[in-house]
Order: structure tokens, then sequence, then C-alpha cells
């Protein structure tokens, strides 16, 4: 092989230390970036000091052993230690664990002098087996940093509750920086776990009147709304120094007594379930599962309806007998709903309550009033000719009824939905 002539040696010389010096830059920025979120880590838990030890190694390494890697080093010492500052400086600490924490609580003093937190991850207090006597109190205390809580309490069963829900643990304090890198390795608020948050059985007026609460709670620290008891933001919330406390009394004496004190930076949810219900959980099956509900009693089955039986509301089925299956569904489903409605308010709920909560359906109309024509009722049979809904008149065939019913068993026709778009010719 002939040798390159000296000018050509030099040029690829300089070629080869110029690609080495790019590779070891792209390196090092790599490098860099890596450890700028380890550090960022590292301080959100509280590890700051690991971060200063580590770029203190590397910092020595440059100056003592490896001095033509002295600039490198001390690029990457800094990568490391000023975003941890940063972190350290301007966010909360989280508690260095990760994940689910699940804890079954038996009896009112397993919890004294305890608390149950999670640095990053939700936490799920079941107090569906505790063994409380009359006079007895069970105080629990529970924090997560990033993630919401659950607590089960025992079904049907009448407590003296009282919930304190304190600010703080809130996610909101990171910086963007800290928030992207814990979202980088997945810590993303727990949102993997569903804890079926939101309203269950709330009839018309009662939603309008807790939107109408929340929507006045401008001001208002974010405690007021992470509370959700019972499927509910409950009223009558008092503000305390660090947050609310809400109290649910009943008037039976001599009650054992759960006093909850929680800190979440997402939602809390606290009600009663069954024993064989799962109030949390981590999306693996998908789809209906009424054994498993996390916002039980939401997926409880109701009665079997005419249409989903192919009793169709068309015209063509529009008998006497069809009418009968119907008027005899809607009678169940009248029950189903008060049994719904007393279901989502809990045990030993207030007649307000039970009034606030319910179920819904949609049902066939008895009489057809179209314009400019007499109106048509159709009866059912002899045992089950009316309904016993209050039922308007509507104006096609085409047209269907919807129905609330509440815990306390008032039954009214909230509006006509049109079934398909010939409604509209």
């Amino acid at each position: 092989m002939t040798p390159l002539p000296p000018e050509q040696r030099r040029a690829a010389q300089q070629l080869r230390a110029v690609a080495l010096w790019a590779l070891g830059l792209f390196l090092t920025l790599c490098l860099a970036g890596l450890l700028a979120w380890a550090g960022v880590l590292l301080a959100i838990f509280g590890l700051a000091g690991v971060a200063l030890a580590v770029a203190a190694a590397m910092t020595t390494i440059g100056l003592t052993v490896w001095r033509r890697g002295m600039l490198p080093m001390a690029v990457l010492s800094a990568a490391l230690v000023l975003p941890a500052a940063a972190v350290a400086l301007g966010s909360e600490r989280f508690e260095r664990s990760l994940g689910l924490l699940a804890v079954s609580v038996e009896r009112p003093g397993d919890t004294e002098g305890k608390t149950y937190s999670r640095g990053s991850g939700p936490v799920f207090v079941d107090l569906r087996q505790l063994k409380a006597t009359g006079g007895s109190t069970t105080r629990v205390k529970a924090r997560t940093d990033n993630g919401p809580i659950v607590v089960a309490l025992p079904h049907d069963q009448c407590l003296d509750l009282t919930v304190r829900v304190r600010d703080g643990g809130n996610r909101g304090d990171l910086t963007q920086l800290a928030d992207a890198s814990l979202r980088m390795v997945g810590i993303d608020n727990g949102q993997k776990y569903d804890t079926g948050w939101g309203p269950i059985g709330l009839t018309e007026e009662a939603t309008a009147r807790d939107e109408r609460a929340l929507s006045s709670a401008t001001g208002r620290s974010s405690a007021f709304s992470k509370l959700q008891a019972y499927g509910r933001v409950p009223n009558g919330m008092r503000r305390s120094v660090d947050g609310y406390t809400w109290t649910r009394k009943t008037d039976e004496p001599g009650l054992a007594k759960v006093e909850l004190d929680l800190s979440a930076s997402d939602e809390i949810t606290v009600r009663d379930y069954p024993d064989w219900a799962a109030p949390m959980s981590d999306g693996i099956a998908d789809g209906y599962n009424q054994v498993s509900s996390v916002s039980w009693p939401n997926e409880v089955r109701s009665p079997v309806s005419p249409s989903d039986l192919q009793w169709r509301m068309r015209e063509s089925v529009r008998t006497p007998e069809n009418r009968a299956r119907w008027v005899k569904w809607e009678r169940e489903m009248v029950k189903f709903g008060i049994e719904q409605g007393r279901r989502a308010a809990g045990p030993c709920a207030t007649k307000q309550e039970l009034a606030d909560r319910g179920w819904w359906f949609e049902t066939q109309p008895a009489t057809i009033k179209a314009p400019g024509k007499a109106p048509v009722t159709l009866l059912g049979g002899p045992t089950t000719r009316r309904s016993v809904i209050p039922q308007p008149a509507v104006p096609s065939k085409y047209n269907v009824l919807s129905v609330e019913v509440n815990g306390l068993g008032k039954v009214k026709t909230t509006g006509v939905t049109k079934l398909n778009p010939e409604a509209n010719r």
C-alpha cells in the first residue's frame, strides 16, 4: 500500500482530530443531559447532597488523575449540581418512595402515631375490616406528594366521620424542569391507577348546586375541590389553618368515630365499599366489570329493559302487550333508582342527602300528541295499565322520556330525547 503524501496525512490527522473532538463534545453533552436529569430527580427526593458529592468527586478526578479531562469533568459536574440546586431551592421535597401503598386497618389503635405516605404513587387505606366499637376513635393520617388517596370505609356501617384535607403535597409546586424529569421516568401522578373519582348518583338539581359551589370557590386553596366524599364534593366544609375540614355526623348516639387527616397532590376519595369491590384499579382490566368497579355503585346492574330484550320502541310494536312490559320495567327501575340513591349517599344519610342522590333511565312514552292531531295514549294490560311515572305527551313516536328517581322515591321526567334523525323530519 502506497503511503499518503505528508500533506494528505496531516489533513487526515486533522480531520480525525476534529471528528474525535466533535464525538467527545456530543458524548459530553449527552452525558451532561443525563446527569442534569439525575440531579433533578435526586433533589426532588431530598438527595441533592448526593449530587453534590458526585460532582465533587468528578471535579477532583479532573484536577488530579485525568487532567486532560478537566474541562469535560467540570461541565458534567455543573450539569449535575446546578439543576439539582435549582430544584432543591424552589420545590417541595418528595418522600423517597414510589408506587402504590395499600394499608388494611383492623383495630382503631393500629393507626396511632403512624403516617401512611408515598413520595410518588397512590395511597389506599382500607378500613372495611375495621372492628370499631361504639365510642372508639380511629385516627388515620395519610399523605402522597404525587398521587391520589382512596379511603374505603366499612359498608353499611354508620360512623361519625371527620375528614381534614390539608394543603400541600401539591405537584404544582414543582418547577417545569422537575415535572418534566418525573415524567421522563414514568412518574406521572400515578395516572395508571383509576380511583373512580367523579360525581356519583347526583340528581340534576344537586349537580347544579355543587357546580355553583365549586365555581364560587375562586381564591380558595386547592384542598377545597380535592375531596370527594360518597361521590360528591361535600357541603359544609370549614376552612382550617392549612386546609378544610368536613364532618358527617348522624343522630345515632354512641357511634364509632373515624378521623381522617389527608394530604395529596391529586384527588382524595372517601366512601364505603362492599368487601368485594376494588376501590382502585391499575388499568389492567378494561371494560365493564361489576365486581371490581372503582366507581361503585355506578356499575351495579339495573333491570334489563324491554328495548335491550329487543322489544323495540318503534310503532309496529306499540301494542298493549308491549306497553305492559314497559310499565312493569318502569316499576322495577323506580325501585332500583331508590336503592341506587341510597347506595350513592352511603349509610345513615340524611333526608337531604337522599333527596340529592338518584338514578336515571329512558322509557317509552305512553302518550303521543303530534301537532294538529288528537292525542294517542297506549295503555298496558289489566295489571300494568298505567305508568307510575308522571308523563307529558311527546310530539313524535321517535321520542323517549328521560326519568330521574331519587333516594326518597321522588320520580320526575327531566326531558324528552329524540331517538333518531327521523324525528327531525
